[in-house]
């Protein structure tokens, strides 16, 4: 009599990565309904909380995002420190530093504390699909740009004066948070491909495409009233440095060549993700098809 396989992450991710079609139609659904219902969401938390200033707004997620860290380091520690998986605790540390920095800087208000924990669960749905971290953090990011882009021309076209770097970045750090904690807990049970080359080709591509629609004035950085493009970047110029939000909040609006040097050097970092999570793991990455099947 065959004992029934205890629940458990690494059969969950297994389950997903032998039935792709739903998987996908699962990513799928979740990107669209995460996307189409920001403002909503914002609203039913509102009225839900009872806030209806900016200050208690800020109080109620800055709690929410201690809780929630404190809830993710319980989870992804043990298991890095119970193997002495160190290459993945420098990495876990430099992504929580990283993003640390990001949240004075970048955050307008606290609630866009809900991209990291969006695209930390997207990640958990684009990893069996790809089975590769990295892949799964550049289609994760490219994903957070579609998200981005579908507010700035959508969503909030009257409301919003520049596509939204900042948030691009705030995504990318979320799935790279979600991949790490994947990567930690699950470790020796479920084996990656480790095709690197994939994810700069994708970027490249993407890169390309934004170097040819430029240069064929499908887009502009800024307003150009002599030549105007069909899509423009950033509406109105940022005076200074600082963009000042009453009573007293500051945060920087990412141009869109310091968003692109921001994206590369975390690329560069995310592009390691495969080697750092299976180092000390016991697995050894192959060029082919792993069996998703837990061990």
């Amino acid at each position: 009599m065959t004992q029934k396989s205890k629940w458990n992450l690494s059969n969950t991710l297994a389950w997903l990565s032998a039935h792709k079609v739903l998987t996908f139609c699962l990513a799928t659904a979740y990107f669209l309904i995460t996307v189409l219902s920001h403002e909503t969401v914002g609203a039913f938390l509102a009225n839900t909380l009872n806030i209806n200033e900016p200050q208690s707004f800020n109080k109620i997620f800055t709690q929410g995002g201690i809780i929630a860290i404190v809830i993710y380091l319980a989870l992804t520690l043990p298991p890095i420190l119970k193997k002495k998986r160190w290459a993945t605790l420098y990495y876990l540390i430099g992504t929580l530093l990283i993003t640390a920095a990001c949240v004075p800087t970048l955050i307008v208000v606290n609630s866009e504390f809900i991209h990291f924990f969006q695209y930390a669960l997207l990640s958990f749905l684009l990893l069996p699909l790809l089975q590769s971290y990295w892949l799964a953090l550049v289609v994760g990011t490219i994903l957070g740009i579609i998200d981005e882009w579908i507010q700035y021309t959508i969503i909030s076209a009257g409301r919003t004066q520049y596509f939204d770097f900042n948030d691009v970045v705030l995504n990318l750090l979320g799935s790279a948070i979600g991949l790490i904690s994947i990567g930690a807990i699950v470790h020796q049970r479920y084996p990656v491909t480790l095709l690197p080359k994939i994810g700069w080709y994708v970027l490249g591509a993407l890169v390309t495409f934004f170097f040819i629609t430029w240069l064929a004035n499908g887009i502009d950085i800024y307003p150009d009233s002599k030549n105007p493009a069909p899509f423009t970047l950033i509406k109105t110029k940022e005076k200074t440095f600082w963009t000042v939000l009453p009573p007293h909040r500051r945060f920087h609006v990412l141009r869109p060549l310091e968003g692109l040097l921001l994206l590369s050097l975390l690329f560069g970092l995310g592009s390691q993700l495969d080697k750092v999570l299976l180092a000390n793991s016991g697995i050894h990455p192959t060029k082919g098809s792993p069996d998703p099947r837990p061990s």
